[in-house]
């Protein structure tokens, strides 16, 4: 390599010099061929662990973080505790949760897959959604999709969307749906349980596109319960446009002034407003 060129050309040079220029290129040399020696042993090591990890196999990654909150998590969980001690514990740990990253994701889908309890289940569903990424949409993908889902844990897993303005105040970042979670979220929208509709409205605020914009707009129009008219609206104030802005303004206001539908249509013109300044 270019430290074996170099002592080559000092080996050149050293006929020529002068006997104290001689030793000092002598002892030059010396010190360079003993770097190329040990830079070689290091290149030898190097390939020979990247060897024995080709021959293991993939690992599945569990990063510190991951891994600790889970611990925490599950141990909260199963202590039940209701007071605000313990309230106070879960919004703890779920403001650290906002750290998770997509990396992450596997290891929430192993504890996913391999938890008896559907309490359990749920919590590291909920620590995938934090993630976020390719992966995770995949997971959610699969998991709604499954025949061999319970019903009604299909409809509490989709019924975590249908608030996604809190759950994205919670984690600290909005879940991005892709076109394939989209798709299938939008086919939730025509189900009977108002439960799975309005979880599908939630989930699909994280896709901004006019396509989901016009179809949560028609769920606003035309869903006959104002738990899922509520949801659409909610997300339209995510992926919505300046069209989208004026729709809701012109939108019928409940009767109720403390409806939550009502917080929900001014929540969404607030935040869309921001988005779009006079």
């Amino acid at each position: 390599g270019t430290a074996a060129n170099k002592s080559l050309r000092v080996g050149r040079v050293a006929s020529d010099a002068s006997d104290e220029e001689r030793q000092w290129l002598l002892q030059y040399k010396a010190a360079l061929e003993s770097r190329v020696t040990t830079l070689e042993a290091e290149n030898r090591r190097l390939q020979e662990e990247q060897d024995r990890r080709d021959k293991s196999g993939p690992t599945t990654p569990r990063p510190p973080l991951a891994r600790r909150l889970w611990e925490e998590f599950v141990s909260k969980s199963r202590a039940r505790g209701k007071d605000d001690e313990g309230k106070r514990d879960r919004i703890k740990l779920f403001l650290e949760a906002r750290d998770l990253a997509p990396e992450d994701a596997p290891f929430f889908i192993e504890q996913h897959r391999a938890a008896e309890e559907m309490e359990v289940r749920e919590l590291a569903f909920v620590l995938l959604i934090c993630c976020g990424g390719a992966e995770a949409n995949r997971f959610v993908v699969d998991l709604l999709e499954s025949s061999g889902i319970p019903p009604e844990e299909r409809t509490r897993l989709l019924s975590f969307f249908e608030h996604g303005e809190k759950l994205a105040q919670l984690t600290g970042k909005r879940f991005e749906v892709d076109d394939r979670l989209a798709e299938t979220a939008a086919r939730s929208l025509s189900s009977p349980q108002i439960e799975e509709r309005a979880g599908a409205a939630g989930l699909l605020g994280g896709h901004d596109s006019p396509q989901t914009a016009a179809r949560l707009r028609l769920v606003a129009e035309t869903d006959p319960d104002p738990r899922v008219r509520g949801a659409a609206i909610g997300s339209l104030g995510q992926v919505g446009d300046r069209e989208i802005l004026e729709f809701l303004r012109a939108y019928p206001q409940p009767k109720d002034e403390d409806s939550l539908l009502r917080l929900q249509i001014k929540s969404a013109i607030r935040r869309l407003e921001k988005k779009f300044p006079p």
